[in-house]
């Protein structure tokens, strides 16, 4: 009952956030922006969007070769978006798909739980630690440029350093095998909890796979994960640029950067899809930015179509070849167990 307090209070926010900010735009003057936006446009925008969810699924399909499986690239791609709309649609800071990635895996290749769920934690990783050198690379932009309060600058920097800090530690713990989650796990004594002390065990064996993963995987294959990481980093800020473009915007990268950059802290918090976030995010950095706002929510608009296009995909796909057996199959009961 908590969850679901929790979950429509979160989306309650988000929801008047929205309203807020279409409300101090006008949509009437959004739906005027929009309109200057071509049918070829959006198509080529979409098309760049795929090409980059491509390189996401390029790494854990990398990801799971060193683990010695081949799983066919088109089916893992409708894995990960099938995970992506769950995300998308869930308030768990972009992570309450990943079961189902894991589901997935074990249901149809036949790749153990333990494997399958290290290869999605590699890939998370890896996701995580782009955006969080992203963000923080912004954030740092800001202090500079002296944008924020000094308050809320110490903020900034402090939780990006805390998170850059748990980051840091997770590479060390897990290159010299010590286990950064069976650690935490230690730390804390959550083996002395009766419903959660059987999970240790469990957690120890998955870092086994992460660590060889890092310590054991042929020599090109982390430094390549870690190109496409920053890669998929450089698209969505091409992405950006190329909307401002269709509104008639010529900006600067470092604008362009703080435009991508600082509205995507709305995907880390536990709202739906960040929404309302996201477009109080974009349309207070183009304030900041002394630019229209009103360009601000137009864009975020054309990005949420991107993103329920991908949603309504994922959750086809999903839908298609057997989503339902979540509820039922072996591996649903075992993946549940896990995450109990």
């Amino acid at each position: 009952m908590k969850k679901v307090l929790i979950f429509f209070g979160l989306l309650s926010l988000g929801i008047t956030v929205f309203i807020y900010v279409i409300a101090q735009t006008g949509l009437e003057n959004i739906l005027e922006m929009l309109a200057k936006v071509t049918v070829l446009q959006i198509v080529f925008y979409l098309t760049i969007s795929l090409v980059n969810f491509s390189f996401f699924v390029i790494r854990w399909w990398l990801i799971l070769r060193s683990h010695g499986h081949r799983v066919p690239f088109y089916m893992l791609y409708f894995y990960r978006m099938v995970g992506y709309s769950v995300s998308y649609l869930t308030p768990v800071a972009q992570s309450g798909g990943e079961p189902f990635r894991i589901y997935f895996l074990n249901e149809r290749h036949k790749i153990s739980l333990k494997e399958s769920a290290s290869s999605v934690v590699i890939d998370k990783v890896f996701e995580m630690s782009a955006l969080l050198f992203f963000i923080g690379g912004g954030v740092f932009y800001t202090v500079l440029k002296g944008f924020f309060s000094l308050k809320m600058e110490i903020v900034l920097v402090l939780f990006i350093f805390i998170a850059l800090y748990f980051l840091y530690i997770f590479y060390k713990k897990t290159l010299d095998n010590s286990g950064f989650f069976s650690s935490i796990f230690r730390f804390f004594r959550l083996s002395k909890i009766g419903r959660i002390k059987h999970f240790e065990a469990k957690i120890i064996h998955t870092e086994r796979f992460i660590s060889k993963f890092f310590n054991k995987s042929p020599g090109y294959v982390v430094p390549l994960c870690v190109f496409l990481s920053v890669l998929t980093v450089g698209v969505t800020i091409f992405e950006h640029w190329l909307l401002t473009t269709f509104f008639g915007l010529n900006l600067s990268f470092s604008s362009i950067f703080l435009i991508t950059v600082l509205p995507s802290i709305a995907y880390i918090v536990p709202i739906p899809g960040g929404f309302g976030l996201l477009e109080g995010g974009h349309s207070s950095v183009f304030t900041l930015l002394a630019l229209n706002p009103v360009i601000a929510v137009a864009l975020v608009l054309l990005i949420r179509a991107r993103d329920l296009f991908f949603v309504i995909t994922g959750l086809i796909f999903g839908a298609h070849h057997g989503l339902w057996l979540l509820v039922k199959s072996e591996a649903a009961k075992k993946i549940r167990k896990m995450i109990r």
